[in-house]
């Protein structure tokens, strides 16, 4: 049993708190204000229910990296090979090291610099039906960036090498662990190509780069050159059709560009962007005649928001049609069910 202050550490990192907290809502745990004040609330239970409560959020905690902040990909797969697929990857097995040891736990920040960068680990394997799931860990390091002023230097005063600086920044790299994952589906004969939500598209690209490298490496070893991950599959129909549809969800940013030439972004907090009086009567006045680049959809699913986001900019659009894209943003799943209800709304949209 892994200990709860051990899942916060790693949960605080990876899934934004009111995730956590309808998860321990709906889970009938106790809900408290924050990570730290779950720790104590925990702490505060008899010792068989808190055992039982631990065993709850270890299961969220190794299924969240599965369906948690997640940007999606879709890789096609030959029909004539998604029986052998299936069968192959539900076949592998965990790579023995640190990161399959403490999996569903991040490895301890000390370690992260030993560890090798851009290497792909695979740590978890599940079958469930025709789904097979791959769960790797890698290692990516950055910069962090700090800024200190002079009068920051209070009791020990400002170093001579610092004097008559305005500020000074400080740069510290470190490392961080990361958990992309690879889905197959036989049903649906795509494979998903899942990395974290970064906030930063650069380095998912890296991310998204090294996973279909490491998986294609693995379909050589089994397939040779016979099979190949390498035929995206085109989620930009996606946005004008989900637009289109007034019941699916709340259109909560637009981007789009008329026939004049002139490119918006338009967003909301909570109303629907389809209804709201100034987009209608914008639309209006030209022909109702937009071309959108951009979408974010928003569904209430027991109690909460999920999005997805559609990231194109209006270089999506800069060429010729057919328009592509191929990345899709996933955020405020609490399970896997929520997480699949926007897979299965993406793919009947595109």
């Amino acid at each position: 049993m892994l200990a709860m202050q051990d899942m916060v550490k790693t949960m605080r990192g990876i899934a934004p708190w009111p995730v956590m907290r309808a998860f321990l809502k709906r889970s009938g745990l106790p809900v408290a204000r924050g990570w730290d004040e779950v720790i104590e609330k925990f702490n505060e239970l008899p010792a068989l229910e808190r055992t039982r409560a631990e065993a709850s959020v270890e299961k969220f905690l190794t299924d969240y990296h599965l369906h948690g902040e997640k940007w999606v990909t879709f890789l096609e797969v030959p029909e004539h090979f998604r029986d052998r697929l299936s069968t192959y990857l539900g076949s592998l097995q965990p790579e023995n090291g640190q990161a399959t040891s403490d999996f569903p736990l991040r490895m301890a920040d000390d370690f992260l610099m030993t560890e090798e960068q851009d290497i792909l680990q695979l740590v978890k394997v599940t079958t469930q039906g025709d789904v097979v799931s791959l769960i790797f860990s890698g290692i990516a390091a950055a910069e962090r960036k700090d800024t200190i002023y002079p009068d920051q230097f209070v009791t020990s005063g400002i170093p001579p090498a610092f004097t008559g600086y305005e500020e000074i920044v400080l740069i510290r790299r470190q490392a961080s662990q990361y958990f992309p994952v690879i889905v197959f589906d036989k049903a649906q004969g795509l494979v998903q190509a899942l990395v974290p939500s970064l906030g930063n598209m650069s380095a998912e690209d890296v991310l998204l780069t090294n996973l279909t490298r490491k998986i294609n490496e693995l379909l050589v070893a089994e397939f040779q050159l016979d099979l190949q991950l390498l035929r995206n599959h085109n989620l930009f129909p996606a946005i004008h059709n989900i637009y289109m549809e007034p019941t699916e969800g709340t259109v909560v940013e637009l981007g789009f560009q008329t026939e004049t030439g002139s490119a918006k972004l338009e967003r909301m907090k909570e109303h629907d962007l389809r209804q709201e009086p100034f987009h209608v009567k914008g639309k209006a006045a030209v022909f109702n005649t937009l071309l959108e680049f951009r979408l974010t959809v928003r569904w209430e699913l027991n109690g909460h928001n999920v999005e997805l986001m559609l990231p194109g900019t209006t270089r999506t659009i800069a060429k010729s049609p057919p328009y592509a894209l191929y990345r899709a943003r996933i955020t405020g799943t609490v399970d896997q069910a929520e997480f699949g209800h926007c897979i299965a709304k993406l793919l009947d949209y595109s």
